[in-house]
């Protein structure tokens, strides 16, 4: 069924981008990216639009997609690096 795709293999939901049932340091800084398909630990990369934290290798991808709108919108890349604290 399609839509069951759609939704967390956790808890069901509709939405698993926005899903932090998985590991309860996603999105946190140096906790596990934010993006559910990764989750990979180690998230240095902040995202000025979600105002969460993602890997490298993410990170990477979210610029490349939305470079000219980040620069119009905050006047740099959608994520910048940070070290966690």
């Amino acid at each position: 069924m399609f839509g069951a795709s759609l939704r967390c293999p956790v808890c069901n939901r509709y939405t698993p981008d926005r899903c932090t049932c998985n590991k309860p340091d996603k999105g946190d800084k140096g906790g596990s990216c934010n993006r559910t398909a990764c989750q990979q630990p180690g998230a240095v990369w902040y995202n000025h639009s979600t105002r969460k934290y993602y890997c490298e290798t993410c990170a990477e991808l979210l610029n490349n997609a939305n470079r000219d709108w980040a620069f119009d919108l905050y006047g740099h890349e959608l994520c910048t690096k940070e070290e966690p604290a």
